[in-house]
């Protein structure tokens, strides 16, 4: 293994990407929130790897953290979103302020989405043995490549 090879290759990491953001989405249409496909068209990963971990983030539109996390009442939601939104789903316009006076007084439950779509991925048997595999055959010839190279 080559002094500076990595734990997990990036072939691995980007199928793990992948299948995460796969189903993301299918979390998000499940949950009705893929009216525009806006949402949905702009979920993607990137893969950050530092001395100390990997990461694999998820990136979209902003507002998939109100999608994930929902809305606490007391604040109203930008009202140009509201209606953007009533025009994909053909409500009336003169329906928008009343909408989002009701976000500001009941707020918006949350879905959960990247909760449950992490838990589904982490529970994926097949996933995690071709990890642990990878990271179990790497880490053993980093090892005897370390030792033998300190002889």
């Amino acid at each position: 293994m080559n002094k500076n090879k990595e734990l997990f290759s990036k072939k691995n990491l980007a199928m793990f990407g992948k299948s995460y953001v796969e189903q993301l989405i299918l979390h998000i249409k499940k949950a009705g929130k893929n009216s525009s496909s806006r949402l949905v068209n702009s979920v993607d990963y990137r893969i950050q790897v530092t001395a100390e971990e990997i990461r694999i983030l998820v990136e979209s539109e902003d507002y998939l953290k109100y999608v994930d996390e929902g809305r606490k009442p007391g604040s109203y939601p930008p009202i140009n979103a509201i209606s953007r939104w009533a025009n994909l789903k053909g409500i009336p316009q003169t329906a928008v302020f009343p909408i989002a006076r009701s976000i500001y007084k009941y707020g918006i439950k949350p879905t959960n989405i990247i909760d449950n779509t992490t838990t589904e991925i982490l529970n994926n048997k097949n996933e995690e043995k071709m990890m642990q595999d990878e990271l179990v055959k790497n880490t053993e010839e980093h090892l005897y490549n370390t030792l033998k190279n300190n002889k």
